[in-house]
Order: structure tokens, then C-alpha cells, then sequence
């Protein structure tokens, strides 16, 4: 099973064998070759210079807070799809999330979010390792990224080493952890995307939020592009439907 949904998730990829031969080496190796069950939960750094600038304007974000940090109520964590509120989705950020912090990189990986997570003093980034970071919602969209290279298993697993050291660090702190979604490719989702989401649903100590449907056309299998500005990442139109989503939940909660 695992190596069809690795073969799966290479099927998405250029026919470059090359990248086929570095895409095996990453999964089945920690950095020195040591074999590993998951690289998925490894906590891993990146090195581009696009992260070093990505992560620099989530720190000067946070900066930016101050003294007021203390206030912030709700935390952002993700890939780009979470990164991009503040340019693609800014209307509906202002609108309603001016006063959340945006912990979101594009192009990570779990195992990136990890690293991010872990103390400096363990030579991870330190993300939450301000005590007075004490945000009561935690809202998280992690995987996408792990399916171009691990299988469904391993992607599952390093959401929910997220959710663990999410937990550890602000166990008072509500997760809500948001679905995967669709993607154009209709084999992906059906072999990829879908079991994952499966599987995310069930984890426990955090509430789900299944936005996956909401971005279907009415055939309930395709991608609504019109809520996509390229084959992955959302519109405003599409961070329209996912402010929505937000705000019905915290609503929902709220009243019980």
C-alpha cells in the first residue's frame, strides 16, 4: 500500500528521473541515510532563501504585535494555502483575523511546521516558545505539500505530530483543523487528498472542519476553479468560502 500511494503521488510530478530517484531518497532517509519510518514527523529545516524570507515576515509579524502579543486570540498554521490570507484573501483577513497571528510558510511540510515548532534551544525556530503567545484557537491546514512526495500514511501521521506538539505547547488552546482540499487532478484526490481527509477527520483532541466539499462544482467530484486562481491555491472568491466556513464555526462554538 504504501509504496502504490508513493508511485501515486509521483505520478504528479515531472518524468524526470532524477527528481523520481531524489523523491525516494528523501522518504527513505533522514539527512545522513539512516533509514526512518516517516520523514514526515522528522523535524526538518529549509534551507532556500525563499523560507529564510518567508519565515522573516512571519517574524516580523510577529513583531509587529509587540507588547500586545498577549492579546492575540487566534493563531494561523499552514503552508501557503494559510500564507496567502494576507494577499489573496487580505479582504476577508482585515475583516476579521487583523488581530491573528499568520504562522504560515509557503511550500512547508509538516516536518517544516515541526522544526518551526521546536525549541531554539533544540534548534528548531521557537514558534509559540513566547509564554505570553497565548492564543485561545489554533487554526491549522497542513498536507498538501507532503503529497508530491509521502504516501497517505506518512502525510497523516505528520499532521498529527503536529497536532501533538500543537498541544504540548498551548494544550489549553482549541485546534481546529481544517481539510485538505481538492486539487485539479481527480485521481489525486481520489487516491490521495480523500483518504487523507478520512483519516484527519477521526483524530482526536482537535474539532474538523471538512471544507473539501465546499470547493467541488456540483458534480460533487471536480474542483469549482472558480474558486482557484491557479490549480491549488485559493482566489478572494475562494478565501470568501473559507471566511465563511470560520466564521459558522466559531459562531457554532460559541453558543454552546
Amino acid at each position: 500500500m504504501a509504496l502504490f500511494m508513493t508511485v501515486s503521488a509521483i505520478r504528479y510530478f515531472p518524468r524526470n528521473p532524477l527528481r523520481v530517484f531524489v523523491l525516494f531518497a528523501v522518504m527513505h532517509t533522514s539527512s545522513w541515510g539512516t533509514p526512518v519510518d516517516n520523514p514526515a514527523v522528522v523535524p526538518t529545516a529549509r534551507g532556500t532563501t525563499f523560507a529564510a524570507l518567508a519565515d522573516g515576515l512571519v517574524r516580523l509579524q510577529y513583531k509587529f504585535f509587540g507588547p500586545n502579543v498577549a492579546e492575540v486570540d487566534t493563531v494561523f498554521v499552514g503552508d501557503s494555502i494559510t500564507d496567502q490570507w494576507q494577499s489573496s484573501g487580505k479582504v476577508y483577513w482585515r475583516k476579521s483575523f487583523s488581530e491573528a497571528l499568520n504562522f504560515a510558510v509557503g511550500g512547508d511540510r509538516t516536518e517544516h511546521v515541526l522544526h518551526r515548532l521546536q525549541s531554539k534551544a533544540d534548534g528548531g525556530q521557537g514558534w509559540f516558545q513566547d509564554e505570553a503567545l497565548q492564543p485561545s484557537r489554533i487554526i491549522l491546514m497542513l498536507g498538501i505539500n507532503n503529497l508530491y512526495l509521502h504516501d497517505v500514511e506518512q502525510t497523516v501521521g505528520g499532521v498529527e505530530a503536529v497536532i501533538k506538539r500543537l498541544r504540548e505547547l498551548r494544550p489549553e488552546a482549541e485546534v481546529l483543523l481544517c481539510s485538505v482540499l481538492p486539487t485539479i487532478h481527480k485521481d489525486k484526490n481520489a487516491e490521495l487528498v480523500i483518504p487523507v481527509n478520512r483519516a484527519l477527520q477521526h483524530i482526536e483532541g482537535v474539532k474538523w472542519l471538512d471544507m473539501y466539499p465546499l470547493y467541488l462544482q456540483a458534480d460533487g467530484i471536480t474542483q469549482n476553479r472558480a474558486l482557484f486562481r491557479d490549480s491549488l491555491h485559493l482566489n478572494t472568491q475562494g478565501y470568501a468560502v473559507w471566511h465563511k466556513a470560520l466564521l459558522s464555526h466559531v459562531v457554532s462554538m460559541e453558543r454552546r
